[in-house]
């Protein structure tokens, strides 16, 4: 075509038979831009039917092509006679078609050099551009991922990963829905209910926000780390609409909880709901369209998001769910690690304090082996000198007794008789005090732990000349109590009576059964 030719009829009967199979767009116009051939791809390229549809467009005025800012191109070519190309244009044809084309004009000369016309390539690039940005999305999704993963294993705050699963939903180097609702389930995983929400309360403030974070921060990582220590101030609204909602798992016609339990991303418009629940939910929230994406981990579930676009109403594409649904999953095994880590962390408080627990008995039982060693070796020094103590009073108290107070030994031995009575009574308490029974329990008879206990006080009785007057019943209830508590006690009671009596006596001693109990008495009368 780089050649001169004498006519332009001739060149298209020259070439038409071989364009007719070449698979691109061809079409060959004289100098004022009016279309005279194109080949059978032509009108496929463009969404056209026949051939012939294409003859008499004029490339120069078609409105389409002057949209596309194309018709100075042709302009060009034909009134300079320069060759010009242009890579992936987008395109809207007169058939409707939107496309990317590349297309390539070469101008037609004649022998005198001048212009009469151009022949025109077009190559339909559409599949390839849309190819190419359907990776580039990918690869911009699983970037967005990547950060928000990294963001999340940074923390096992349980807050923290709440906040950075709104902030990424939200924010527009992430998933770039206008607000976000976080609901969890409970504990006994009964309900879903309202934990969390961010999001703007106007348009403006929308702009405001995230035009700012996006001038002074590159990466979605960046904005995570900022907006995170102002989210307690903002967004007190949303979160006020978000603690409103409570739905139990019981209501399997909620389109909230069959979301969780199809584990499947859904789109909400309130055109497609009943009043009932429209009422329920969307008037709750304030918009009329929802992403819901369900936060499971493994096969729990932890709760479920809730984005919409109301200030900007941007139509939510099924690309958006499905990003929603694979972020969510990511974000419920956050949530799922967090509350792992919690219980764990719980468990190793509960092994902390069992662990000082036992060390604090350890220590106690340590201290309580000396005592209870001191003690035994304290009462048997005791239990040694009671002996010799008691033998020297007796002695003391005889010989006073046969001695009259005019004998000069009588000043002294009244004063051996009542330290030695004294030095009993200290051990005898002493040895009260640090002797501990055995807290055992055995069938008892009372009478025959009384008569036990008037034998062991035989010689103090037969000393103050008490002459003891018994009057035991001998069909008593079997009693349950620790003998030598017992023993003790009944020892002790006689004691305190004997020491406050004078000389000379009987003591009256009465055992009889009161309903389902004993009952004991003792009298001491003095003659």
């Amino acid at each position: 075509t780089s050649e001169k030719i004498y006519s332009l009829d001739l060149l298209i009967e020259q070439l038409k038979d071989i364009f007719l199979e070449i698979p691109v767009g061809i079409f060959i116009c004289d100098q004022k831009g009016e279309v005279k051939y194109v080949n059978k791809f032509f009108p496929r390229v463009l969404g056209g039917s026949r051939p012939e549809d294409s003859i008499g467009i004029n490339v120069l005025e078609l409105e389409n092509i002057k949209a596309a800012g194309m018709d100075a191109n042709f302009k060009q070519t034909l009134e300079q006679g320069e060759p010009f190309s242009v890579e992936r244009v987008k395109y809207k044809s007169i058939w409707e078609k939107e496309v990317y084309l590349s297309i390539r004009a070469t101008p037609i000369k004649e022998k005198s050099g001048s212009t009469c016309g151009l022949i025109g390539f077009l190559e339909d690039e559409t599949d390839k551009v849309k190819l190419e940005e359907g990776l580039k999305q990918k690869i911009a999704e699983l970037f967005i991922i990547d950060e928000v993963e990294k963001v999340l294993g940074s923390t096992l705050n349980l807050n923290e990963i709440l906040e950075i699963i709104l902030i990424a939903v939200t924010a527009g180097q992430g998933l770039g829905f206008n607000r976000a609702f976080l609901m969890l389930m409970d504990e006994k995983g009964t309900y879903l209910e309202g934990k969390m929400a961010i999001g703007p309360s106007n348009r403006e403030e929308a702009y405001r926000i995230w035009n700012n974070l996006s001038q002074q921060y590159q990466s979605l990582e960046d904005i995570l780390k900022s907006y995170r220590s102002a989210l307690d101030q903002k967004n007190i609204e949303v979160n006020q609409i978000v603690q409103k909602i409570r739905v139990s798992i019981r209501e399997k016609d909620n389109p909230l909880i069959q979301s969780v339990l199809d584990k499947q991303a859904r789109y909400l418009d309130e055109a497609n709901y009943p009043p009932s629940f429209t009422s329920s939910l969307f008037e709750t929230i304030g918009t009329r369209k929802l992403a819901l994406a369900p936060l499971i981990s493994v096969d729990k579930i932890e709760g479920l998001i809730l984005a919409d676009n109301f200030v900007t109403g941007k139509e939510i594409k099924e690309e958006d769910l499905k990003l929603l649904q694979i972020f969510a999953h990511h974000a419920g095994s956050a949530i799922e690690r967090s509350r792992l880590y919690q219980r764990l962390e719980q468990k190793l408080m509960e092994l902390e304090e069992a662990n000082r627990k036992i060390a604090e008995n350890s220590q106690r039982m340590i201290k309580m082996e000396r005592l209870q060693a001191i003690e035994e070796v304290t009462f048997q020094v005791a239990h040694e000198l009671r002996n010799p103590m008691t033998i020297i009073g007796g002695f003391a108290r005889s010989i006073l007794k046969k001695t009259s107070p005019q004998d000069e030994n009588y000043k002294s031995l009244e004063i051996i008789a009542s330290q030695t009575e004294r030095m009993e009574d200290l051990l005898t308490n002493f040895l009260d005090y640090v002797y501990v029974p055995e807290n055992t329990v055995e069938e008892l008879d009372l009478n025959q732990s009384l008569e036990q206990s008037l034998e062991l006080l035989k010689g103090e009785l037969k000393e103050k000349r008490i002459y003891l007057i018994k009057n035991l019943h001998t069909q008593l209830p079997k009693l349950y109590l620790n003998p030598e508590l017992l023993s003790s006690s009944l020892v002790n009671i006689l004691r305190y009576m004997l020491s406050n009596s004078s000389s000379s006596g009987s003591l009256y001693i009465t055992t009889q059964p009161f309903e389902k109990q004993v009952s004991l008495t003792f009298s001491l009368m003095p003659v």
